[in-house]
């Protein structure tokens, strides 16, 4: 391969002609840009002797547009394979592809290069609409922006796909992958791909304008609406076209997103795990809850969760239990014994701290819904249950499980008011 010449050994001589040349050969400001529509998106304004700007154009959103359309070809030329990272082998290579482009053609490559980003852009292309398991083609416009990103894409990939296994160099490949796109002949690879882009989406949007006449003419054909020209909704209308959209399988996601909420049958089954344990082996019941997590929905249940684990069942708005014949549960703070312990509550909230260590999620609704609500309910319920919900209450802040956020909920004007509050939040005086 012959040595490129890539800059100017008479520095002194460019200063006099006062032109930047890129690669010290090719002036940019003769360049012409035919697309108006592109004329902002390929960058030849500012002239540089190296297509490297060192990445300040890669800090906002939209300012690759102001990168030279050169540099972009080199970035792209480098993001794949045994060239990933190595620019200067990438420049080395276009470097090349433009000595045989001036030398095939007796053009400036770099006009070369506008004219197959011009030409390989798609202006038209398909995208996905649709929702809750109804999925359709519809064709779009391609943004000015898009369209250099795809071309500069496309003829990267088109090099690269025809230098692979070939006893051409890499930058014969894009010499004439640039020629030809520069052309529009079908022999280039971008080219080839971009017209199968715009005839896929010029397939979709005549699909798209046939349903659309179809279906006006069949509302418009109904004796009533003939005489009222009243419009019918599509989803009311039975002649709807049957193969508007494709159905596909609805995500787990989506299902579970759409399914009921049913506190009742949740405390159910988390009865059957906890049921076959002795009472007082906290091992096993933390075993039997972190096992349960596995196939029972903890986060969309935290609230019952909690509610069950620390009162012992399900509550109604109020404070009061649900009333619909459950038992209590075999695992909850409020089967601590009297008189109530401080070790005994103990073991409880160890069961939490485990438990929430492995569901590690579970800490937020416990903190910021739980808690708080469980709390503002306390003074409705027996002595023993204040000292039993107070007691963990306060052993889940001290070992991090929950902030004492959690209080704010016993501030409330009608707690505060009425005094309700105050034998919870001031301690009790020692003996």
């Amino acid at each position: 391969m012959a040595a490129v010449k890539t800059l100017p050994t008479d520095v002194s001589k460019i200063g006099a002609e006062g032109n930047v040349k890129l690669f010290g050969r090719w002036e940019a400001h003769e360049i012409e840009i035919k697309d108006i529509s592109l004329a902002d998106y390929i960058q030849t304004r500012h002239a540089v002797y190296l297509p490297h700007t060192a990445g300040r154009y890669a800090k906002k959103q939209f300012k690759k547009a102001q990168m030279p359309i050169v540099e972009r070809l080199v970035d792209s030329l480098m993001m794949k394979g045994r060239n990933n990272g190595k620019k200067l082998m990438a420049v080395r290579i276009v470097a090349h592809a433009f000595e045989i482009i001036h030398l095939l053609t007796d053009q400036n490559p770099i006009q070369v290069l506008v004219d197959a980003v011009i030409n390989t852009g798609p202006r038209e292309d398909s995208t996905r609409i649709g929702s809750q398991g109804t999925v359709r083609r519809q064709a779009v416009d391609v943004s000015p922006l898009r369209r250099v990103n795809q071309a500069v894409a496309l003829l990267t990939i088109g090099t690269r796909e025809s230098a692979f296994r070939n006893v051409k160099s890499v930058a014969e490949c894009l010499a004439d992958e640039l020629i030809n796109a520069a052309k529009g002949s079908s022999n280039s690879y971008a080219i080839k791909k971009k017209d199968e882009l715009e005839r896929v989406a010029k397939s979709n949007r005549l699909r798209s304008d046939a349903e659309n006449n179809s279906l006006g003419a069949c509302l418009l054909n109904k004796p009533q609406n003939r005489l009222s020209r009243q419009v019918i909704p599509l989803a009311s209308s039975p002649c709807i076209h049957p193969t508007q959209g494709v159905r596909i399988k609805a995500r787990k996601g989506a299902v579970k997103a759409q399914a009921k909420h049913e506190p009742s049958v949740f405390r159910d089954q988390l009865y059957k795990h906890l049921e076959a344990v002795p009472p007082g082996d906290f091992d096993a019941y933390t075993n039997k809850l972190v096992a349960a997590g596995s196939t029972l929905e903890f986060l969309k249940y935290a609230d019952a969760l909690f509610e069950i684990l620390i009162v012992g069942g399900l509550l109604q708005p109020g404070g009061s239990f649900v009333d619909d014949g459950a038992p209590p549960s075999p695992f909850s703070i409020a089967n601590a014994p009297e008189p109530v312990q401080v070790d005994e509550i103990k073991k409880y909230v160890e069961v939490f701290n485990k438990l929430i260590r492995r569901y590690k999620y579970l800490q937020r609704p416990l903190e910021e819904s739980s808690l708080p609500t469980l709390l503002q309910y306390l003074h409705r319920w027996p002595a023993a249950q204040k000292d039993r919900v107070a007691i963990a209450t306060g052993l889940m802040v001290t070992q991090g499980l929950a902030s004492a956020s959690c209080l704010q909920a016993l501030t409330k004007d009608h707690l505060v008011k009425d005094g309700k509050s105050h034998p919870l939040i001031m301690p009790k005086p020692l003996d």
